[in-house]
């Protein structure tokens, strides 16, 4: 393939789970939002010669991310070689809210411009959750899904995603606890239970559809009983650990319910305070002073 220099900036952005994280590698549907604030850029160029450069943040590559270069590139029969790559983030990595889909897809995206090879948007999605595999050992594809598409989808494993009709409600804030555990670890802790109690599947499903219901009327008291609910199943299949504390603090700060966004272990919290957050706010900067709190609206 004879191609001349050429560069391309893709803009992605990060997503949160509102339910149904880990249910929906077994057949669940979860909901989930894109987060258009927290952006991701990247700029690929193919040059003429072979002085490839990969980075992140000004910084080179880690081994697993140019493993998935490469595995892009060979999908993509481009040589990898000829490729200058800049990666800029404001989605904290490691925290539940996208950074690798955002990667994957923007990876996917500037290749196939490259490369002269245009894709659907379900291809995109596809190919992009076949890279981030290499991140976390099995991805549903949600969170490419999200990330691809920029709207709320309603998503069910190896089904065509579902847009939802109506507007998320406002009033939704992330709370980033700066901990950090491996996604692979808690999807395989996960695993343990969904494998003992195959109801759970079920439960965690029930909890998707009553939100989903919640949002289409618009209903606040059901939104948050639902997002407690599943913060009390994310509990039960072991993947909430320390924590508890800042769901526990994210209610008494006054929100109306709170719970673990992702893998969990770590990373995020979702706070939904719809009639007092800028108080909740308030509220959690003074008791969580290391933490980090994002405005989803």
């Amino acid at each position: 393939m004879s191609i001349s220099a050429r560069a391309v900036t893709t803009a992605t952005c990060g997503k949160a789970i509102l339910v149904g994280e880990h249910a929906v590698l077994y057949g669940a549907t979860a909901i989930a939002i894109p987060l258009p604030k927290l952006s991701f850029r990247l700029e690929t160029i193919l040059t003429n010669d072979e002085t490839r450069g990969f980075f992140f943040d000004g910084q080179p590559v880690n081994s697993v991310v140019d493993k998935v270069i490469q595995l892009a590139c060979q999908k993509l029969q481009v040589n990898a070689s000829r490729l200058h790559i800049n990666a800029y983030s404001e989605i904290p990595v490691g925290a539940g809210l996208g950074s690798s889909a955002a990667l994957c897809v923007g990876l996917v995206k500037n290749l196939m411009y490259l490369s002269d090879q245009p894709l659907e948007e379900d291809a995109i999605v596809r190919l992009a959750t076949e890279l981030e595999h290499t991140f976390h050992g099995e991805s549903s594809g949600l969170d490419c899904a999200v990330v691809t598409h920029a709207k709320p989808v309603a998503f069910m494993r190896a089904k065509t995603p579902r847009f939802l009709e109506e507007p998320i409600p406002t009033g939704f804030l992330l709370i980033d606890s700066l901990k950090r555990s491996s996604t692979q670890t808690m999807i395989e802790k996960a695993a343990i239970h969904f494998s003992e109690h195959p109801s759970l599947t079920i439960e965690f499903d029930g909890i998707t559809q009553r939100m989903e219901q919640a949002i289409s009327q618009k209903n606040e008291v059901a939104i948050a009983r639902e997002i407690n609910t599943a913060q009390k199943y994310l509990s039960l299949i072991d993947v909430v650990g320390e924590m508890q504390e800042i769901v526990d603090v994210c209610l008494a700060s006054g929100a109306a319910a709170a719970k673990v966004t992702g893998a969990g272990g770590g990373g995020c919290i979702l706070c939904y305070a719809p009639l007092n957050k800028p108080e909740v706010i308030q509220s959690l900067a003074k008791k969580l002073p290391s933490a980090r709190i994002y405005n989803v609206d």
